[in-house]
């Protein structure tokens, strides 16, 4: 499970440290009694994937052969980060998936006038998401937005999914698990210039779930970072079907 001690750089991947470690929050009671707490609820507690609509993965299980794979694409500075979910009852051919842009908003709680900019902050920040992507309604809760993204063309989700399995989605080791790279590989990568982005995956088959992380993975040398990389990218190329522009047209959003 991912913790505090797994954040990579402040900002959204903390959010989402917290938003997977908050999917099985229960609550506690004055007589000591506990209860899952609701979707609402874990939205408002910073949970994206509850503002998305969709139970945790964590606390699930499934039947045998029944699988999902959740991929949070984070960036450190920008908006918006994406989520995509793939889930499948057993034959990949009717499999079902969805991605999900969604961003943090800027705080600004206790002074009147930096609320007022914070509200101005996210005004700009959602119209620069909906100037660039086609999304649904964006839905608003505990400090973050969420949107699904309408996509031009509709993937053939099974086949999303047998990707996913061929770059070995589901049992790729944690980045963290892996040896370091030897002296000259080393070198080689800190030449490289950081992307500042993190791929975080929640994975359920049957009743066994598992999550992993990569920094950067495109930097890494190793085989394991490299089929990482390509689940971003292939993150990034099925959300591009829902942007309005062309990447290298679209502004950034401002803070």
């Amino acid at each position: 499970m991912i913790g505090p001690g797994r954040i990579r750089w402040p900002g959204t991947v903390g959010v989402l440290a917290f938003a997977l470690a908050a999917g099985g929050c229960a609550w506690v009671g004055r007589r000591g009694g506990t209860r899952e707490l609701s979707m609402a609820e874990l939205a408002a507690h910073g949970d994206v994937a509850a503002l998305a609509r969709m139970g945790s993965l964590r606390t699930a299980r499934f039947a045998s052969g029944q699988r999902e794979i959740r991929v949070w694409f984070v960036m450190a500075t920008g908006a918006p980060d994406l989520l995509l979910r793939v889930a499948s009852a057993g034959e990949k051919r009717k499999a079902t998936g969805e991605i999900w842009a969604w961003w943090v908003l800027p705080s600004g709680d206790g002074d009147r006038r930096l609320a007022a900019e914070r509200e101005d902050a996210n005004d700009r920040t959602r119209d620069s998401v909906r100037a660039v992507w086609r999304c649904t309604s964006v839905e608003s809760a505990g400090g973050h937005e969420a949107c699904r993204l309408q996509l031009k063309a509709e993937p053939e989700w099974g086949v999303v999914l047998a990707q996913l399995d061929s770059l070995r989605a589901f049992t790729l080791p944690d980045q963290d698990s892996l040896p370091p790279p030897d002296n000259a590989l080393r070198a080689a990568t800190e030449r490289r210039p950081s992307e500042n982005l993190m791929m975080t995956v929640e994975a359920l088959d049957g009743a066994v779930y598992r999550t992993y992380s990569y920094s950067n993975p495109r930097s890494l040398p190793s085989s394991e970072a490299q089929r990482a990389a390509a689940i971003v990218d292939m993150v990034a190329g099925l959300a591009a079907r829902a942007r309005r522009v062309p990447a290298r047209l679209a502004a950034p959003a401002k803070p």
